[in-house]
C-alpha cells in the first residue's frame, strides 16, 4: 500500500496565479512578459522590440477603453501590468 502524509504548512500556488492576492494582475502580467520574452528568445532583438512595443500599445488602449466604460478596476490592473513590464 501507500502511505499518506499530512503537512499543515503546505501552500499551493497555481501557475496562472489563481491563488495569489491579485489573480488578474498575476495572470495578465505573466502572459504579457512571457510573450515579450518568447519573442526575444525565438526571433531576435528586432522582433522582440517590435512585440514589446505592440504589447505596451495594446495595454494603453485597454486602459483607455476600460476607463472610458467606467471599469476602473480593470483599467487599474492593466496600468499595473504596464508599469511592471
Amino acid at each position: 500500500g501507500f502511505k499518506i502524509g499530512l503537512n499543515p504548512d503546505l501552500e499551493i500556488t497555481h501557475l496562472s496565479g489563481a491563488s495569489s492576492k491579485n489573480p488578474k494582475f498575476t495572470q495578465w502580467s505573466g502572459e504579457m512578459q512571457g510573450l515579450i520574452n518568447f519573442s526575444y528568445d525565438n526571433f531576435g532583438v528586432f522582433y522582440g522590440l517590435w512585440v514589446s512595443g505592440l504589447v505596451r500599445l495594446a495595454l494603453v488602449l485597454r486602459i483607455i477603453a476600460f476607463a472610458t466604460f467606467t471599469k476602473l478596476d480593470y483599467a487599474g490592473t492593466y496600468l499595473k501590468v504596464l508599469t511592471s513590464l
